[in-house]
């Protein structure tokens, strides 16, 4: 009977992971991943779900949400704050199921999808490469929620995957390559993946997921690894070097800098630069247990902070962000290489706005959380 048991759980677990990396998502009546409706039905049939402190931070979210969203949200926005609100509590879901898959043995369920993964993400990379047009006319096929964005980002030659965001894309490698990190016992297949990931964040041209390459690559090197402490530095200042070089071969330099400046203050249509939207967000600070919902709105004009630390508390007020930012807190340098992917995208771009990169976090995280601790566990017996 526990074999059954386990196996239907990994089961679940297999199902979940296929949709979050590689099927396109639902458009109607919500844009959520299909294993959302596979996991509701799973809460509410399967025994033994341990919820502990997770129905009470739910039960605060839900608070904080509904306030936010339905009474004080602008009149016309109220339905569609409703809707965003209740996306975001739905990511909750994967957190539940994450965390009561510590029973069981997932270790190669992950690792093997992970690779099949960036096996996928090679080989439309290589297609992107060579015939961008081609790639669009694929991804709009299969999937319909980046219609209107892919054509957009072709003509930067940015590689998208199957996000509207190349950011989103960088991302993604970033938390799959920390899963194969630190749960992939090959060698040559964390060596391998890792110069894959290399060249596939180069491909999206995402300064923030460079950012966090570099960042995971050191602390790995640093900290996990097992490598002499002479390697571990040189190793570290070549990869930061070579990281550095590339970068200025691909670009100039001044440029760079130029680019970067112009990025951070410049103006569009949708409530200035990100220079502007900071200023805003300091000035308007928000100690309120609720906020003014989803769609924020300044001088009469919708406001897109670009940034989910500005989103959340202007959004949904001061209470939201630590329940839902305290149990993603790294406990050890395994963990705090997932920590930078998070950390960059929550601070520059978005990774809560976009379901399938915060539903595929909380899934590789929390599975690779238990993994590390099982590991730890072996260790010290």
């Amino acid at each position: 009977m526990k074999v059954s048991y386990e196996l239907k759980n990994l089961m679940v677990l297999f199902v979940v992971l296929i949709d979050l990396l590689f099927l396109p998502r639902l458009t109607v009546p919500f844009s959520i991943p299909i294993s959302l409706l596979f996991l509701i039905v799973w809460f509410f049939l399967e025994k033994g779900i341990k919820l502990s402190i997770v129905k009470y931070i739910l039960l605060a979210m839900l608070s904080s949400i509904v306030l936010s969203s339905v009474l004080y949200g602008e009149d016309i926005n109220r339905i569609d704050n409703l809707k965003r609100g209740l996306q975001l509590i739905s990511l909750w879901f994967f957190y539940v199921f994450a965390i009561n898959l510590k029973q069981f043995s997932t270790e190669r369920v992950l690792v093997i999808l992970l690779r099949l993964t960036f096996l996928h993400l090679i080989l439309m990379s290589i297609i992107f490469y060579l015939d961008p047009t081609f790639y669009g006319r694929i991804i709009n096929s299969i999937y319909p929620e980046t219609r209107g964005n892919v054509e957009d980002l072709l003509m930067h030659l940015r590689f998208p995957y199957i996000f509207k965001d190349p950011n989103s894309a960088s991302y993604f490698v970033t938390i799959l390559l920390c899963g194969i990190l630190v749960v992939d016992k090959s060698k040559l297949f964390r060596f391998l993946i890792s110069i894959a990931a290399v060249w596939l964040i180069l491909l999206t041209q995402s300064r923030g997921g460079l950012l966090s390459l570099l960042c995971i690559f050191v602390t790995y090197i640093l900290f996990i690894s097992e490598l002499k402490l002479v390697s571990k530095l040189l190793l570290s200042v070549f990869i930061s070097l070579s990281i550095f070089i590339v970068v200025i071969q691909t670009q100039d330099l001044y440029y760079i800098y130029e680019s970067i400046l112009e990025r951070f203050n410049q103006e569009d249509s949708l409530g200035g630069g990100r220079g502007e939207k900071y200023k805003y967000f300091l000035s308007n600070f928000n100690v309120l247990p609720w906020g003014n919902g989803y769609n924020l709105v300044q001088d009469g004009h919708i406001f897109r902070p670009h940034s989910d630390l500005i989103r959340f508390n202007l959004s949904y007020g001061l209470l939201l962000l630590p329940l839902l930012l305290l149990p993603l807190l790294p406990k050890n340098t395994k963990e705090l290489i997932f920590f930078y992917p998070l950390i960059t995208a929550f601070l520059i771009n978005t990774i809560f706005d976009d379901y399938r990169l915060i539903a595929v976090y909380l899934v590789v995280f929390f599975v690779a959380r238990d993994i590390i601790k099982k590991k730890e566990i072996c260790i010290e017996k």
